[in-house]
């Protein structure tokens, strides 16, 4: 490519004969499936041993916070109203009350940031998302519980 430079030069290389780097090329052309770099790179990230759960359940959430320069364990304990996504992005939504007034905190299931989680009452609901809660209050907010066999 003689001649090129500047933003001509970058536009020719990318778009043109430059062929996509080897590694990325023969891992595609390698796997019998056919499977998508990033789907395989993602199943690495995820993390093993987190608990079934879903919305309607009570959960504590354990988090590393970083206070000035030292990091601790923080835990929040509250009724999933929202669990969405898949894979590497998937996110739950956690709701409390606190002194009175609804908190709603959105956590990373993958994220380092989130160390562990522990389910508590499984509960008994219709809906995948319980947006409904934020309105209610007291009494109203609560879910009922699912009855375990031996009790």
């Amino acid at each position: 490519m003689i001649g090129y430079g500047g933003f001509a030069g970058l536009r020719a290389r990318l778009f043109h004969a430059v062929p996509s780097t080897p590694v990325l090329r023969t891992f595609a052309q390698d796997d019998k499936n056919t499977m998508n770099v990033i789907d395989v790179i993602n199943r690495e990230q995820l993390k093993d041993g987190l608990p079934e759960f879903r919305a309607g359940d009570t959960v504590k959430v354990y988090s590393k916070v970083l206070e000035g320069g030292k990091e601790r364990t923080q835990m929040f304990e509250g009724v999933v109203i929202v669990r969405k996504g898949g894979g590497a992005g998937e996110s739950i939504t956690v709701r409390r009350i606190a002194h009175g007034v609804g908190v709603e905190k959105t956590f990373l299931l993958q994220s380092p940031r989130v160390e562990r989680i522990v389910v508590g009452k499984r509960g008994v609901v219709s809906r995948s998302r319980l947006y409904y809660l934020s309105e209610k209050v007291g009494k109203a907010a609560r879910i009922k519980e699912k009855k375990t066999k031996g009790t």
